[in-house]
């Protein structure tokens, strides 16, 4: 009877233990695969960088390196390509804040420039004895004119006066930039200045001050963000 006994407890516990051996990997699969489910994403945003992109040459955070940019035995050139349409915005754009290019110029007399005709002021800057400066005109020394006179409508709008200031700045566009081999897109650029920028438009040249703005289209491409 004890033999018996011993046989059955042995037959039980042989059965408990392979139970437990075919439980184990099906609740260590279970765990591990937990844990997969709550890695996080190398990839959050999903956005991709353009070509070329590193962090030290397009990361706004990245240390300035001076000696590419100024360096002392040679002189760097600087590729900006605007597509045509948006250059012909500009330019329609320029029409409507500042007129047709070359078609006003500084008045006689205007800041910097001589006085008309054979006017010869005196000693500390006054008016020669007994004269008299023409009906309506602002006379020297900004005082008043004569016999009550006016200055005429638009007095003050020759180039370089107070009237000439561009009253927006004018619009961006998009541009690519190329610099050393580097590739730097939708990049902001746009006509920069105010009495600079309108002299040499009314001179009629294409010498035009440009500003230039990286960041300027990053909500419209999320790649190129804080480039």
């Amino acid at each position: 009877m004890k033999h018996k006994f011993m046989t059955f407890a042995f037959i039980l516990v042989f059965f408990f233990l392979t139970a437990c051996s075919q439980n184990t990997p099906d609740e260590t699969a279970v765990s591990t695969q937990t844990v997969t489910q709550t890695e996080p994403s190398t990839n959050t945003d999903g956005v991709s960088r353009p070509d070329g992109w590193t962090e030290a040459s397009h990361s706004n955070d990245a240390d300035p390196n001076y000696d590419i940019v100024f360096p002392q035995d040679e002189v760097n050139q600087l590729t900006i390509t605007i597509e045509p349409e948006d250059w012909a915005a500009m330019q329609a754009n320029m029409l409507e804040l500042a007129g047709e290019p070359g078609s006003r110029s500084a008045a006689p007399g205007g800041f910097g420039g001589p006085p008309p005709g054979d006017f010869n002021p005196g000693e500390g800057g006054a008016p020669p004895e007994g004269f008299e400066p023409p009906a309506g005109a602002q006379p020297p020394q900004g005082g008043p004119p004569a016999d009550g006179a006016q200055p005429p409508d638009g007095f003050g709008d020759a180039a370089g006066g107070p009237g000439d200031l561009i009253a927006e700045n004018p619009m961006w566009v998009a541009a690519t930039i190329e610099f050393e081999g580097q590739t730097w897109t939708h990049v902001g650029v746009r006509y920069k200045g105010n009495s600079s920028l309108l002299s040499s438009w009314n001179e009629g040249t294409l010498k035009l001050p440009l500003k230039l703005d990286f960041d300027e289209f990053e909500d419209d491409y999320p790649e190129i963000d804080n480039q």
